[in-house]
């Protein structure tokens, strides 16, 4: 059976893919230079009414419409590209999720826990932020210019992601059950794709049900400084994927 890969524009669209695994448990692993961590329909629930001011009211609707999940492609219509992990989990597509990001959580609503940290008791958080300034390779600190530079260079390597997930691991990630998910801004630097150290990744490549690629072309051009497109980084993506499965994947665009 091949490894379906499925490539979108904008990153929420990727549900239309998880949606295949409601209900079995899958875990995300997601490869980001955000952190797509706010609450699902959360943009929807201005009201017009009193100058589009938060409402719970219109909040409650959005989630009782769209959390049973009975229309995807609707429940896709009202979400934003970063509000798309609250509503896997939310609607059971997903069991957690473990994201490798540029940016650091900013959320403290007990679904996120960013990690490495060294709580011991007993979390109940849904999704686990790693920021990569708090890399090994990126301590000590301050992260400065210079630190950033060498990370967005070495990003995918080895040396890197052994250290991501071994981290993962500790916090419960199912190797064995997990969407391997990838937005093409969290490469940045031509070098993360010259490099040839992809034992890792690849190997996830491999272990992953399924991948789901986001081009979000605005978000690589800023934040690679705009000395990278999406189409470059997708050829080296999807490149890496069939050369990791023998050519045993099958592209498909949502």
């Amino acid at each position: 059976m091949k490894k379906r890969v499925f490539i979108v524009c904008s990153h929420h669209h990727v549900v239309k893919e998880w949606f295949s695994y409601k209900g079995k448990g899958a875990h995300i692993l997601s490869f980001d230079y955000h952190t797509d961590f706010r609450d699902a329909f959360i943009s929807k629930s201005g009201d017009p009414s009193a100058g589009y001011a938060y409402s719970n009211t219109r909040y409650k609707t959005y989630l009782s419409k769209h959390i049973p999940c009975r229309d995807v492609d609707a429940a896709i219509e009202d979400l934003r590209n970063d509000e798309h992990i609250d509503f896997a989990l939310k609607s059971g597509m997903i069991e957690k999720a473990f994201v490798f990001s540029h940016d650091g959580n900013t959320y403290h609503d007990g679904r996120v826990l960013s990690v490495p940290n060294r709580r011991k008791q007993i979390v109940h958080a849904r999704i686990f932020s790693y920021c990569e300034v708090d890399h090994p390779l990126a301590n000590p600190p301050p992260y400065t210019d210079s630190t950033e530079a060498m990370m967005a260079k070495c990003i995918t390597t080895d040396l890197v992601l052994d250290e991501v997930l071994k981290t993962f691991w500790q916090y419960g990630f199912n190797q064995d059950n997990y969407i391997l998910d990838f937005d093409c801004d969290f490469i940045r630097d031509k070098d993360a794709m010259t490099h040839g150290r992809y034992q890792t990744l690849q190997n996830l490549i491999n272990g992953a049900k399924a991948i789901t690629i986001a081009r979000e072309p605005k978000c690589v051009e800023e934040c690679s400084g705009y000395t990278l497109s999406y189409e470059e980084i997708e050829d080296w993506l999807t490149k890496l994927i069939k050369d990791s499965c023998g050519g045993n994947a099958e592209i498909v665009e949502g």
